[in-house]
């Protein structure tokens, strides 16, 4: 809808012609709709980088907590020589101190039976050896007296088994 007014113009107290005001209604939407994708381009922009910069700030944040799981995960798969940088917060900061502590005491542990196992090892072998020469020492003059005894009774049966052959000859 289109709205025309006319404004009379006088200088000087003269009269001029009128100045006829048209209106365009299509011109203000379109003025409207100028501003609404500007805001909204600008304002999606804004968004954007509001969460990029709190997606960054958060990564850097966590980052610490990142690397303490990286390092639980080695300690569960054995590695007990790694070690975790100590970063972020006071709280983090002593997490990362006290796992650091924790697998040095893992890893002297280790060691310590490791060499408890090889020292028992040793020992069961000390006592093998032993205790085989104590059951050779003891039971070998035994044996000894067996296998003499065998070869007496062979021998005397032998010569039994000639004296009765000759015997019934």
């Amino acid at each position: 809808m289109r709205t025309i007014i006319a404004v009379p113009v006088e200088i000087e107290g003269v009269h001029y012609r009128s100045i006829l005001i048209a209106s365009n209604p299509w011109d203000e939407v379109a003025e409207v709709w100028e501003s609404f994708l500007s805001l909204s381009v600008g304002g999606s922009a804004l968004v954007l980088f509001v969460l990029l910069l709190n997606s960054w700030i958060v990564g850097r944040a966590l980052s610490p907590i990142k690397s303490l799981g990286h390092g639980l995960e080695q300690l569960t798969n054995g590695a007990y020589e790694m070690r975790v940088i100590p970063s972020g917060a006071p709280e983090l900061h002593a997490i990362c101190t006290r796992l650091n502590l924790l697998t040095d005491k893992l890893q002297k542990t280790m060691q310590d039976n490791q060499i408890l196992t090889e020292r028992l090892i040793t020992l069961q072998d000390d006592e093998r050896k032993e205790l085989a020469r104590e059951l050779h020492d003891e039971s070998g003059p035994y044996l000894f007296a067996i296998r003499a005894g065998l070869n007496v009774l062979m021998r005397g049966d032998r010569k039994s088994t000639r004296l009765n052959s000759s015997h019934t000859d």
